[in-house]
């Protein structure tokens, strides 16, 4: 339809996933409308999905230990942006509350801090399977960077060295994998 009309849009997105059980389900969705109303936000799309616990879990998997919903909210790059920013702080922090996180396949419009808070014990896991197999920090992302600097940040030896390296020598998009030139930071929309 959008590409008809010859208009590419900008998204604001986030995808929430809140476990099943006392009522959590329910008060996440009714804080989104309160605070739709409250900050007059024109949303674009809300959706809500039921997600099986993972029969294989894998480690970043929000349904590795329980069942439970995506709750996604999708607003459109007119929508005043300061205020679903508050918005989005204020569903942030309930998902936590609820013993949630973020569906990490969307875009984050979080503070890093949340995010590894979120997925701490995961996140563990993760970076000692990274040391065992991959102990010269030879695969990297930009996500992993700047959302779970503490586990994944530039402090890293084989970040260190590529930032030293004459760019002639670095590999292809490593400009991207120190920071430089990011376009999955927080708060821009999706393009």
């Amino acid at each position: 339809f959008f590409q008809w009309l010859r208009y590419e849009p900008k998204l604001y997105q986030n995808s929430y996933f809140v476990p099943v059980g006392e009522e959590r389900v329910t008060t996440f969705i009714k804080k989104v409308y309160e605070l739709k109303k409250h900050y007059q936000l024109e949303s674009f799309m809300f959706d809500v999905t039921y997600i099986p616990k993972d029969d294989v879990p894998f480690v970043l998997s929000c349904s590795k230990h329980t069942d439970g919903f995506y709750i996604t909210t999708t607003f459109m790059e007119r929508t005043n942006r300061q205020h679903l920013l508050a918005c989005y702080e204020v569903l942030n922090d309930l998902v936590l509350a609820l013993g949630g996180s973020f569906n990490l396949s969307k875009n984050c419009f979080i503070a890093p801090a949340l995010l590894e808070k979120m997925y701490a014990p995961a996140l563990a896991e993760l970076k000692a399977l990274k040391d065992q197999y991959d102990p010269t920090g030879l695969l990297t992302s930009d996500f992993f960077e700047y959302y779970f600097p503490s586990y994944f940040g530039t402090a890293s030896p084989a970040l260190k060295e590529r930032a030293h390296c004459p760019p002639s020598q670095k590999q292809a998009g490593s400009q991207a994998a120190l920071g430089r030139g990011n376009t999955a930071l927080p708060h821009r929309p999706h393009e």
